[in-house]
């Protein structure tokens, strides 16, 4: 959202009984909302509650003018940071309503004009969503310390314009592309579907089969429903642990490798054989004889068995059939995303000798295990690298797992 900060007279100055870091007032026009922060202390206020908040913390600042040339607010955020205990607990939570206007976008472009894309402000995209924190200091001593903390945040969002230009390739490949498409959450995947009927069922030919459409739609949204993280502090003496565990929640991701595999027979999945209790037809039309074992699967697609063999993966059910709705994988995950042990030394010796303040020694892994459905690639592995796609998989280079030892000499 558009931050607002020239306002007239902004100074602030505070006596209280710990030094604090001043977060500058703003003033948001239309509503007369002020926002201003405190280290762990943050509140949205109107103008009627901050004079109560500046008698409360002893706080003092010049009058406020709104600046004539301020624009009306085009996203809103509201954030309460609670703590308790002495500070052992904090929560904080926050509802953000965000819309990004003239996004930069390459648009493509007729070939007629000398130019494949367009690199301009084309594109409004609006994002609302929450973000919750919460942080509890278990124990704290001379020798100890353990602090362990959650954070949960889910976002929604969506393509709101584009000027004109319907649809914007993000990146992908040949047959499954992550898009921009007005209406749409920004990356919704877009290919060929199989033709349906009006309440949802598969159109089937003759043989049994799916029909692909003429014509490519969004097939899939990348975005995950919520993501979730956990994190571990221990502290004892000079040794240091932290450990952080993460979780993605839904979204899908379009498995190109997995389909070209599959159009290749070299995936596990087209290696089973099989053997119908019936006459089974293939995509071509051929009758498998009950009782014949065949290279493949059995599949009932609404009008009963058909055998899924050769002709099917190579065909239709393979990447080249350019179908991507049916390689769409949950893109849910769990991962142990990084462990840390350390361990502080220090010597007036040390220092006197080599002017050697401290020496640290560090073990630390990243990305140690993932649980994920996925077939054959981690989710996070992305084919449009770290531009605005995401959610296609073609043969793509999987994140690093990494085992480190550090040494740092701090003089």
């Amino acid at each position: 959202h558009k931050i607002l900060n020239n306002v007239i007279g902004s100074d602030l100055t505070i006596d209280h009984k710990e030094p604090e870091e001043i977060i500058k007032p703003i003033i948001y026009p239309k509503n007369n909302y002020v926002s201003y922060g405190v280290v762990e202390y943050v509140k949205r206020m109107t103008l009627t509650d901050y004079q109560n908040i500046k008698k409360q913390y002893k706080i003092s600042a010049k009058e406020f003018k709104i600046h004539p040339s301020l624009k009306e607010l085009t996203g809103k955020t509201f954030l309460d940071i609670i703590n308790f205990l002495n500070d052992k607990i904090s929560l904080s939570a926050t509802y953000y309503r965000n819309n990004t206007e003239d996004a930069l976008i390459n648009i493509p472009q007729a070939s007629s004009t000398g130019f494949d894309f367009l690199y301009a402000n084309a594109g409004n995209i609006q994002n609302r969503g929450v973000e919750i924190d919460f942080a509890y200091n278990l124990l704290k001593n001379k020798d100890w310390q353990i602090d362990w903390n959650f954070n949960w945040t889910m976002n929604k969002n969506k393509v709101t314009n584009l000027n004109g230009a319907g649809s914007i390739n993000l990146g992908g490949s040949a047959g499954i592309s992550s898009r921009a498409v007005e209406g749409y959450p920004l990356g919704i995947l877009y290919s060929t579907p199989f033709l349906k009927d009006e309440t949802g069922n598969l159109k089937l030919n003759n043989n049994g089969f799916p029909i692909a459409d003429i014509v490519a739609a969004p097939i899939g949204d990348p975005n995950p429903e919520w993501r979730a993280g956990m994190g571990l502090n221990i502290r004892y003496k000079n040794f240091s642990f932290s450990a952080l565990l993460e979780h993605s929640e839904g979204g899908v991701v379009a498995n190109g490798t997995e389909a070209v595999l599959v159009d290749y027979g070299t995936s596990a999945t087209v290696g089973n054989e099989s053997t119908g209790t019936s006459d089974l037809k293939n995509y071509a039309g051929k009758v498998i004889p009950a009782g014949t074992p065949f290279r493949g699967n059995i599949k009932d697609f609404g009008a009963g068995p058909v055998a899924l063999d050769e002709s099917w993966y190579v065909g239709l059910g393979g990447f080249f059939g350019n179908v991507g709705e049916q390689f769409l994988d949950d893109a849910t995950w769990t991962r142990f995303r990084e462990l840390n042990l350390s361990y502080r030394t220090s010597s007036a010796k040390l220092k006197k000798l080599l002017g050697i303040g401290s020496i640290i020694f560090e073990l630390s892994g990243r990305n140690l295990f993932l649980i994920s459905e996925v077939n054959g690639y981690d989710p996070d592995s992305n084919n449009a690298g770290a531009g605005s796609g995401r959610g296609v998989a073609y043969f793509v280079n999987p994140p690093t797992r990494s085992y480190l030892f550090t040494l740092k000499l701090n003089f």
